[in-house]
């Protein structure tokens, strides 16, 4: 009943054309940005749960003072380290992480302190865009175990993004069950470019899609909380 949308980006694609008449698009309508503008509007209008899932074990670098996010991370939820009997990890800002790099803790084992640096502009090639969003981490992992000891990956529950697509034969990271209101959003954004109207009076199809959406934002409130990694007796659940 659940699970992931069947449709794929090329059926996407090709209700967007048929929403034109079937005809060929304007030559300035890149179908695949209209799908994928659909999809990153639908991300927006509400904070859905289903996105609050995710999870991923990062493996700390020796002397590597952060770990790279996956790429579909938008906010931390949780952070564990299971391998301290603390599961220690304290969350803190950017601004103190660099004042406790400034002035050391002579000795720490029990877990980093860590805060999320994102927006951060690759400086050897703007073209490329941003880097990705980084966990930043005090104290610098090491192989030391007086300071930072590795003693194995970082657990991190987060929400996620929805992706754009980019092959044909790719579904959209949304339960089966938002499909057809997406399909109304698709055609609400395709019909907005080929008549050049504001998006909100684009056509009936906009309408459709925030009648449903209660229903959905009620369907996603039934979804099931992750509720992390069990840990043993004796270390803290979140």
């Amino acid at each position: 009943m659940g699970g992931i949308a069947r449709r794929t980006f090329l059926s996407y694609k090709n209700l967007a054309k048929h929403a034109l008449g079937g005809g060929s698009p304007d030559a300035l309508i890149d179908l695949d940005a209209v799908v994928n503008d659909a999809l990153a509007q639908l991300q927006t209008v509400h904070r859905w749960k289903f996105l609050q899932n995710a999870s991923v074990d990062l493996i700390l670098i020796n002397q590597q003072p952060y770990v790279d996010l996956p790429a579909d991370f938008e906010k931390i939820i949780s952070v564990t380290y299971p391998e301290t009997w603390t599961n220690g990890m304290i969350p803190t800002t950017l601004d103190e992480l660099d004042r406790l790099r400034d002035a050391p803790v002579s000795t720490w084992t029990l877990g980093f302190w860590y805060a999320v640096r994102t927006g951060v502009v690759d400086p050897s090639s703007r073209s490329r865009g941003m880097i990705p969003d980084r966990l930043e981490l005090y104290p610098t992992p090491t192989n030391n175990p007086s300071s930072g000891n590795i003693d194995g990956p970082l657990s991190i529950r987060y929400e996620r993004l929805l992706m754009p697509l980019i092959d044909d034969d790719d579904v959209p990271g949304f339960p089966r069950w938002m499909e057809s209101s997406f399909l109304h959003l698709v055609r609400a954004h395709i019909q907005a470019l080929e008549d050049d109207l504001p998006f909100a009076d684009a056509s009936p199809a906009y309408q459709v899609f925030l009648s449903q959406l209660n229903d959905l934002m009620a369907r996603d409130g039934t979804v099931q909380d992750n509720l992390g990694q069990i840990v043993e007796i004796g270390r803290a659940h979140v």
